[in-house]
């Protein structure tokens, strides 16, 4: 969250990524809370105004965290099997190799489009699908 205490608008606001203690080699998505818009960024967060006296919040997600949220959302479904996916492309991340991470985050993008309308709704399946494709652009797929 960045207040600004003042009587005039700050312009330009903006913090390094390294301030809130994390990696300025990584990108991470950039979710302000109350403008509802996501922002890929690395290195900084994005220059806003912040009106006087107002404030801005956003939500930083790494691509490991968004893999988690995945695995939460279909942790129950198929047996296992989506989380299981995702599990794998986690742990490729986390050991550096984004081309395994990649692979097994395209071969979850097909399991779920092929469950769309069976084990997910269609709606449900797009989200997810849409999810894992941020995530793939996340780190560079």
């Amino acid at each position: 969250m960045l207040f600004n205490a003042a009587s005039t608008p700050w312009t330009n606001a903006s913090t390094m990524l390294s301030s809130l203690g994390l990696s300025p080699a990584q990108a991470y998505l950039a979710r302000d809370l109350w403008a509802h818009t996501t922002t890929t960024v690395d290195g900084s967060l994005p220059a806003v105004t912040i009106p006087a006296h107002g404030s801005v919040m956003f939500r930083v997600s790494s691509a490991a965290a968004l893999i988690n949220d995945q695995i939460t959302a279909v942790s129950a479904t198929g047996g296992g099997s989506f989380a299981d996916q995702l599990r794998s492309a986690q742990a490729a991340l986390s050991g550096g190799d984004t081309n395994t991470a990649c692979g097994d985050l395209d071969a979850y993008v097909k399991h779920v489009k092929a469950q769309s309308g069976k084990q997910f709704s269609t709606s449900q399946a797009a989200g997810l699908v849409a999810d894992a494709q941020q995530i793939k652009a996340l780190i560079g797929c």
